[in-house]
């Protein structure tokens, strides 16, 4: 688990602040980009401006109650319910309720989640109010038990059994472990001592902190053959900073360029380099990739939902303007519809349909199965069909495929770092592959 460095700044903004309240009345950025916020009589926010538009904010027994995106187009308003004790009940957006929440009496601990697509969640605790338990009711009234924790003596997670009854297959029983700061360094799976796609050893990951609470260095594999070591930037005057500066992998060199605000504007590592390009809101607007020999061009509407994807051949020194009266070889079209105005209806011409939770359900020929409230279960095309499985964290771990193939996925931090192609009627694997990730978050695959 990546270890959060403290809060150390970089870079520095103009902020004004009212003279009655102290409140902060305007922020400037680094890139000179306004934001501006209101207030009601109680200090409560209830509104902020920047020059794409504004988010109002209301209240009602110093409660948010609601959020409207102010746009006639593109708005979208999300409602929250809230018990006596100011504990969220339910969420909506627009007229459909997403979530609603149930709680022990007197401002107790949560009970129960019941999802929009029937599914409910239900949570025990021991003494200490932590977690014990996670069962689940599916829409037809079948309960399952699907998690089990258990902590050590300094209230760390130390246990946690992955039953998934309701699949019958074993239980999968994961072993955490932690340093002298409470720091996890690795974890281990009871089924083979080893943790589920990776060939042996008992530990998948171990994580290596400098004295700021940065990672330095990262080992991999069943004997820890594979090294990783993360360099850093510096800071202003001197300072200390948490951008990564230098991300280095079996000789692999990828180094990152930042602007003021801190978003990457340059990646170089031995196959090229690509630059990226942002607008007011920090929203990704160009890429130029030397690698690939395109440069690519987005569009978003006033709540930040991709409209449009450009391609064109390689074109680093073209302006932006230049590139929007040229012809693109290639354009993709995103569309938003309905009651739910940040939600996709259609990809490139191609209609997508969804569940009352938001997973889509059909999309170009696909009909997709999910359970609980957002796990994909099954995609069927053509008489093949497509199975996954989840861990935990709800991140895929499982997937089999029509010719009998499964794919075993180890997830660390919410990332896969590895992955491995079995057959029933092979006795060594297809293949394996061991990943980690750069800045960006691209994977790279080992």
């Amino acid at each position: 688990m990546l270890g959060k460095s403290p809060a150390i700044y970089t870079k520095t903004k103009d902020e004004k602040y009212e003279e009655e309240t102290g409140l902060l009345a305007e922020v400037t950025d680094p890139s000179g980009n306004v934001t501006s916020y209101a207030y009601d009589a109680a200090d409560q926010l209830t509104g902020v401006t920047d020059d794409t538009g504004q988010i109002q904010y209301s209240y009602e027994n110093d409660e948010l109650r609601q959020i409207q995106i102010n746009d006639p187009e593109s708005g979208t308003i999300y409602r929250f319910e809230n018990d006596e004790f100011g504990n969220t009940k339910a969420t909506y957006v627009g007229d459909r309720c997403l979530v609603s929440q149930t709680y022990e009496e007197k401002n107790g601990n949560l009970l129960a989640e019941t999802y929009g697509n029937g599914y409910v969640y239900q949570y025990t605790y021991d003494d200490m109010d932590r977690v014990t338990g996670i069962r689940l009711t599916d829409p037809s009234g079948e309960e399952y038990r699907l998690y089990e924790y258990a902590y050590d003596r300094e209230g760390n997670l130390a246990v946690v059994r992955d039953i998934r009854e309701e699949r019958g297959e074993e239980t999968i029983e994961t072993r955490y472990f932690y340093d002298l700061s409470g720091r996890l360094v690795y974890y281990r799976n009871d089924r083979d001592n080893r943790a589920i796609g990776v060939t042996s050893g008992e530990c998948t990951e171990a994580v290596f902190y400098d004295g700021l609470g940065r990672v330095v260095a990262k080992a991999l594999g069943k004997i820890f053959e594979q090294r990783i070591r993360y360099g850093y930037r510096e800071g202003a005057d001197g300072s200390q900073s948490d951008q990564l500066e230098q991300f280095v992998w079996e000789g692999v060199h990828i180094n990152y360029q930042y602007d003021a605000n801190g978003n990457i504007t340059q990646i170089t590592d031995g196959k090229g380099k690509i630059q990226y390009t942002y607008d007011t809101r920090n929203q990704l607007i160009r890429e130029d990739r030397e690698a690939d020999r395109q440069t690519i061009t987005y569009a978003y509407d006033k709540n930040g939902n991709l409209l449009r994807k450009n391609q064109y051949e390689y074109q680093p020194e073209a302006t932006m303007e230049t590139l929007a009266s040229a012809t693109p070889s290639e354009t993709k079209i995103y569309r938003y519809e309905g009651n739910w105005k940040d939600q996709l209806t259609s990809y490139n011409g191609e209609t997508i349909a969804y569940d009352a939770m938001g997973n889509p359900t059909v999309y170009r020929g696909m009909e997709m199965g999910w359970k609980n409230s957002s796990e994909l279960t099954e995609i069927v095309k053509d008489q093949t069909t497509i199975r996954h499985r989840y861990d935990k964290e709800g991140m895929r771990n499982r997937k089999y495929l029509s010719d009998g193939t499964t794919v075993l996925y180890q997830v660390q931090d919410g990332q896969i770092i590895g992955e491995q192609h079995l057959r029933e009627d092979q006795e060594k694997p297809l293949y394996e592959m061991t990943f980690s990730y750069d800045a960006d978050g691209t994977r790279r695959e080992m």
